[in-house]
Formats: C-alpha cells, sequence, structure tokens
C-alpha cells in the first residue's frame, strides 16, 4: 500500500504542475473536468496497477488512453 501511495502521489505532483502551467501559460483557461480527471484516473491506474509511468495529462495522444476510451 505505501508504494502505491507514493506512486499515486506523484502522478497527482505531475498533474498539478501541468494544471499550473496551463493556467499561467493562457488567461482565460476552461478546464474539462471530465476529461482531466479521466486522464489522471488513466495515469493512477496505469502507475499502480501496471507499473508505467503514460502521463495522459500531458501527452493527450496516449495510447493506453485512447484504446480504453474504445472500449467504453
Amino acid at each position: 500500500m505505501s508504494q502505491m501511495f507514493q506512486l499515486m502521489n506523484q502522478v497527482t505532483k505531475e498533474a498539478v504542475s501541468c494544471l499550473k502551467q496551463d493556467v499561467y501559460s493562457v488567461q482565460e483557461t476552461e478546464l474539462d473536468r471530465k476529461d482531466y480527471c479521466t486522464r489522471f484516473t488513466n495515469d493512477v491506474i496505469a502507475s499502480t496497477a501496471f507499473g508505467l509511468q503514460v502521463n495522459s495529462i500531458k501527452d493527450r495522444e496516449n495510447h493506453l488512453l485512447s484504446d480504453g476510451q474504445k472500449v467504453d
């Protein structure tokens, strides 16, 4: 469990830094919350279950995310 927490914490830090970067780069930013949460969840699952760092928040053309969305 502690290893999972460390992985989730790392994904969270990357997500927050990306979010801050987006806010500072654009004056008026709209956030698609569903898309953001989907990407965040994808990163957490990929890192904790599979040991992969896919960084879906920055990489919008991520294969793991796009394949997962096709299943839905």
